[in-house]
């Protein structure tokens, strides 16, 4: 698996023209900070803390020992170089820090959930383009109908008719 932080000799990250409408460098900046040990589970897991202000209650929706969780969310705190979280017995609050890195987190995963969520609809056939090439006088009583059909089915793929 490769991260962006792999790529953290590269003086810049130049999508393919693809890739380029959905590309948005400042979200990827993000993993580029430090040794690139950051993952998503990381900013699961800060955000869930951050939402939940509490580890316990996040330990908990997350399945995970509380340990475990604190100890991901410090070495996050690590990589980035900032405290996040202001630990205390009766749970913890955001630095102001946490807060805009919080905002950004829960971007970057909603980001990320929707691209695995196009990718999975692209191999369904219900996301892209279709190409169609009819002969005009045979189809005339048969396409529109059909395409109306289709396009009520599956509004997310952008049909191309040719004319052949």
């Amino acid at each position: 698996m490769i991260f962006l932080s792999d790529l953290s000799d590269a003086p810049y990250l130049s999508p393919s023209p693809a890739v380029a409408q959905y590309f948005d460098p400042c979200a990827a900046m993000l993993f580029w900070h430090g040794s690139g040990g950051m993952e998503l589970r990381h900013l699961r897991y800060f955000t869930r803390v951050a939402n939940d202000l509490s580890f316990t209650k996040a330990a908990a929706a997350l399945r995970v020992a509380q340990p475990a969780l604190s100890r991901q969310v410090q070495d996050l705190e690590d990589e980035l170089g900032v405290a996040l979280l202001v630990r205390g017995p009766r749970g913890v609050s955001l630095t102001a820090e946490g807060k805009l890195f919080a905002a950004e987190a829960q971007m970057i995963l909603a980001h990320a959930e929707g691209a695995v969520e196009k990718v999975q609809a692209l191999a369904r056939g219900e996301y892209g383009t279709l190409s169609v090439g009819y002969a005009p006088s045979p189809t005339l009583d048969i396409l529109p109908p059909a395409l109306a059909a289709f396009r009520d089915a599956v509004p997310q793929v952008t049909v191309n008719l040719h004319d052949l």
